[in-house]
């Protein structure tokens, strides 16, 4: 596993246990708290159904359209 080297980590946790896994991820990673603004997470999201809505918008961009828009 010392060889895997990811592209893209996401990791979103609305739990305490979870600041183990933001304070370990590398500087790169999308950290994400849920509920409570205290955290080693750069960002924070509300509420679960919060977390529901922001994966639900991520299956609605094609790919295609993802390399088009970051390219621009």
């Amino acid at each position: 596993m010392k060889d895997f080297r990811p592209e893209f980590i996401f990791a979103i946790g609305d739990d305490a246990t979870d600041e183990d896994m933001f304070l370990e991820l590398p500087s790169s990673s999308i950290t994400v708290k849920v509920g409570s603004r205290k955290s080693a997470a750069r960002y924070y999201i509300d509420t679960q159904e919060d977390v529901l809505k922001l994966i639900k918008q991520f299956t609605l961009v094609k790919p295609q359209e993802a390399l088009i828009s970051y390219h621009k």
